[in-house]
């Protein structure tokens, strides 16, 4: 089942099993991870930050987030056009280790849902895809890198298959 965490919440040792929800009945929620705080979640469902109907926020300044399942910022599973979550994911420092992350994630053509993940210090490692923008009429998904690092897992990636990115996104790298 999925955590509300309905209320601010700051913590310097946080660790919760199952599945995060920030804001799933109430608006405007947020929940600040700072320090040397850890907080887990161990579902391979889906952890989300804004959900259906709501808007909510997590910001990062230190400590590690590791989720099990995939991280959803601005979600919403249910067809619909009032579901319009939004969602805003701040990592200013620390470590954040994804399985996957999605931002803005509709559910079907009805839904307009937005979301940011912002880095701006700290490290994001997500083991898998990366979407931004997924079913939906005009969903807003945007990734903001500033500073820190952004890092997608090449895990099972040819040399080739690698090699063909780099040369389809006109990236190099000084040797």
């Amino acid at each position: 089942p999925k955590r509300d965490w309905s209320s601010d919440v700051c913590s310097s040792d946080l660790l919760g099993g199952g599945s995060l929800a920030v804001n799933t009945l109430t608006n405007n929620s947020r929940l600040t991870l700072a320090d040397s705080g850890t907080l887990a979640t161990t579902t391979t469902a889906f952890t989300s930050i804004g959900y259906l109907t709501t808007s909510a926020t997590m910001t990062m300044n230190g400590g590690v987030f590791s989720t099990a399942g995939e991280l959803r910022v601005g979600s919403s599973d249910t067809s619909g056009a009032g579901y319009n979550a939004s969602g805003l994911f701040t990592v200013a420092g620390g470590t954040a280790n994804l399985s996957s992350l999605t931002v803005a994630r509709g559910n079907n053509n009805q839904n307009t849902v937005s979301g940011t993940t912002a880095v701006a210090g700290g490290v994001v490692n997500s083991a898998n895809d990366v979407i931004l923008g997924y079913a939906g009429a005009g969903n807003t998904g945007a990734l903001q890198i500033t500073s820190g690092a952004f890092n997608v897992a090449s895990a099972g990636r040819s040399e080739e298959h690698t090699s063909e990115l780099q040369s389809r996104f006109g990236i190099s790298y000084a040797v």
